[in-house]
């Protein structure tokens, strides 16, 4: 006998078990299925209900556990809405960017930023990224700013730029650079995150309010397409230790219904960050305990390069669109190694972010370099994306037990253009 507080009748379930069978009704208890039943309505002396059990009548219409996502930046995408849409094919022109711009321009004070998100060079006509002048022409007053599609590159205006203290001619930072044009005057692009930083850390922040309303937004189309749990593959990359404060707040007033893997990023661990001394499971534990359960730690997260469509992911021969290229890695070797090992130490599984097969082999000598100096059954390290990893490469993987988080949707999305426009073969 089972007591329920939930049950859904009339159904048609897909367990997903190992013998794909189906059932018709389900309950649930405390928020556990405590009883599957192949009939549409469970047995009386199956089941105790009461008048606060809620019945849910299907209909014949079909019921499936909740999809994972193992690999997306929610905050960030809930930080899209409201802002001007950039992608394609909505956009075929940088005229028609400019055009939407404008649009959000006639509702926003001078003062105030307009972001935008999602353009993508490949995908317009003109083939190339906007620059600060095409932003300029319509936007001579308001600080602009709008991320490429990869989100590994963005433009900004003059205004933003001048906000930002960026000055024409300014050095490029550790990682990443400034796009420039043929006089060496920064054009307005920024490749990779600490270029990016440098002015989209000059925008006002949105009060906690705001940020929770524009999370629910989001967690809403999250929910639509049959999410129910979702991992931030980057806890701490926007705030730092804010955005592991926001996630853990989120969830504690029950703004965020999801259960949250939280990849959080490796600067956090670090000798003077917030959780310096703490090993992989204490810092799961507190998550947990924060939340109830509702989130708890999946990894420790690192890049070693950026996108392929920016010409940034780091490759072993040139791009096919401009052989100077090669793109960068984000670590010296020597200190990637003592890193990884000091994470590996802790207990901590490692994801570290590697789109090109250069930064694919250089993450390989890491793990090797702290495997073979603390051997661990079971570690789980990974490696995100993997897009160019050769044969080669997935046989060391194999070897190392070193997994991978394909990014499928790049097969789908970009597999013809890495191939015709990225790619030397």
């Amino acid at each position: 006998m089972v007591h329920a507080d939930l049950l859904i009748t009339n159904a048609n379930v897909l367990t997903l078990d190992e013998k794909g069978q189906r059932a018709g009704s389900v309950a649930v208890e405390n928020g556990r299925i405590v009883g599957i039943w192949p009939g549409t309505r469970p047995e009386k002396d199956n089941i105790t209900i009461s008048s606060s059990t809620q019945v849910i009548d299907l209909k014949g219409a079909t019921l499936i556990p909740g999809f994972i996502d193992t690999h997306n930046h929610l905050p960030m995408y809930a930080q899209t809405k409201g802002q001007v849409n950039c992608s394609s094919p909505l956009n075929q022109t940088i005229s028609d960017i400019k055009k939407n711009i404008s649009k959000k321009l006639e509702q926003t004070p001078e003062t105030e930023w307009i972001l935008g998100y999602g353009y993508d060079d490949t995908l317009l006509e003109e083939k190339r990224h906007p620059t600060r002048e095409d932003l300029d022409a319509i936007a001579p007053n308001h600080p602009v700013c709008i991320k490429h599609i990869s989100a590994h590159l963005a433009v900004a205006n003059s205004k933003a730029l001048q906000l930002a203290g960026v000055d024409d001619y300014q050095p490029d930072p550790a990682i990443g650079y400034f796009g420039r044009d043929d006089s060496g005057r920064i054009n307005g692009v920024l490749y990779e995150f600490d270029a990016i930083e440098s002015v989209y850390s000059k925008i006002p922040d949105k009060s906690v309010d705001e940020q929770t309303a524009l999370l629910k937004a989001a967690i809403k189309d999250y929910l639509a397409q049959g999410i129910t749990m979702n991992t931030d593959a980057g806890v701490g990359l926007d705030k730092g230790i804010n955005d592991l404060e926001f996630h853990l707040k989120a969830i504690e007033k029950h703004a965020n219904p999801l259960r949250m893997q939280l990849m959080v990023m490796h600067d956090l661990m670090r000798p003077n960050g917030p959780f310096a001394e703490y090993t992989a499971s204490e810092l799961n534990e507190e998550i947990q305990n924060r939340t109830n359960g509702m989130a708890s730690l999946d990894s420790a997260k690192m890049f070693q390069d950026g996108s392929i469509q920016g010409l940034t992911g780091a490759l072993r021969k040139p791009y096919e669109c401009d052989a100077t290229l090669h793109g960068d890695l984000c670590h010296d070797q020597e200190a990637f190694n003592e890193e990884i090992y000091d994470l590996h130490k802790r207990g901590f599984r490692i994801a570290i972010h590697g789109n090109g097969d250069r930064a694919i082999g250089s993450i390989l000598d890491a793990f090797e370099y702290a495997l073979k100096r603390s051997p661990r059954k079971d570690h789980r390290h990974r490696i995100e994306h993997v897009q160019t990893a050769t044969l080669e490469d997935l046989d060391r993987m194999e070897r190392l037990g070193v997994a991978g988080s394909f990014f499928i949707n790049h097969v789908y999305f970009w597999g013809e253009r890495h191939e015709k426009v990225f790619f030397r073969t």
